[in-house]
């Protein structure tokens, strides 16, 4: 089911037999001794298979360096399309 909302977005609910595609952009930041964020630098943006509800994060990381840092990493969703 799909609605129009405020801001022209289709919203569409996404039943655990679809699957998304999700572009996501991974970030690397850097905190000051109150755990704020300073600085960020973008590390990659691509597009991932999430598949009932699986965890994005968890798709990305199969994309990353094996000694990035989980501390110092962070991923958002950019865009995502159903199937």
């Amino acid at each position: 089911m799909g609605y129009i909302n405020p801001s022209s977005k289709l919203i569409i609910s996404n039943p655990d037999n679809m699957n998304r595609q999700v572009k996501v952009a991974v970030f690397e930041v850097s905190r000051n001794e109150d755990n704020k964020i300073v600085s960020s630098k973008l590390v990659i943006e691509l597009w991932v298979e999430q598949k009932n509800g699986s965890s994005i994060e968890l798709a990305v990381a199969k994309h990353l360096d094996k000694d990035f840092d989980p501390e110092t990493t962070i991923v958002r969703e950019i865009y995502s399309v159903n199937f």
